[in-house]
């Protein structure tokens, strides 16, 4: 079973970015209007009075069909929104399809609440009642080994630092009856914000107890 990190997720679209389309085609099509609209009608119609009573529909005219043009763009552009968050969904959801079948546990930490949050399967390893939970990050740490505690949390930090370019580590951590199993836990920053400060880590809790149990019966064996 491979340690490598999990492929990191698309970035968000740029609000800003959504919005310069439509900024644009409504930026093009009233200086348009301004531009040319006087030019028509002063074409069309000679008599002043007539001009002055034309500009008030003129006005009226150009409400209404800027008002449709931009209902129509800002629909088109939460089409869009809504496409993309489809496609992630789509994606996490696979995600979570493959981490299941290979056994794996999945975390999620959110730094802007300094929690963890867990899937299923992480659940039912340590006798959660839920599906799914969260908890504080320091409650979580209480379930790794006293002995791991201290590299644990040091090694995360240093990630979140930007000292070390992956975070993985290998601990025990406690299980539902309190007995404690040997774990690979890998992660990677899948969102930052604009100073480039992670702000969420995704990985996942791989037991490698029958690892650490061969290879501490292989070393026993080599010494005697």
């Amino acid at each position: 079973m491979s340690d490598a990190p999990l492929p990191p997720l698309p970035p968000p679209p740029s609000p800003g970015l959504l919005a310069l389309p439509a900024t644009l085609i409504y930026a093009a099509f009233a200086v348009a209007w301004i531009i040319y609209s006087d030019q028509l009608i002063s074409m069309w119609v000679g008599e002043p009075s007539r001009l002055t009573e034309l500009q008030t529909y003129k006005g009226l005219f150009f409400v209404l069909v800027t008002s449709v043009l931009l209902w129509i763009l800002v629909r088109l552009g939460f089409a869009r929104l809504t496409q993309l968050q489809q496609g992630l969904l789509r994606r996490e959801a696979r995600l979570r399809l493959a981490i299941r079948a290979t056994g794996l546990g999945l975390w999620d930490y959110r730094a802007d609440g300094d929690v963890v949050e867990h899937d299923e399967s992480v659940a039912r390893m340590v006798g959660a009642p839920s599906e799914a939970f969260s908890e504080p990050a320091d409650a979580w740490l209480e379930r790794v080994h006293p002995e791991d505690r201290e590299r644990v949390r040091e090694r995360f930090r240093a990630y979140l630092g930007g000292r070390v370019a992956t975070y993985q580590c290998e601990f025990r951590m406690r299980l539902a009856g309190d007995i404690y199993r040997w774990f690979s836990s890998v992660g990677q920053v899948v969102e930052r914000d604009a100073d480039g400060h992670p702000l969420r880590v995704v990985g996942t809790y791989l037991d490698i107890s029958d690892r650490q149990l061969h290879g501490a019966g292989g070393a026993m064996a080599q010494r005697v």
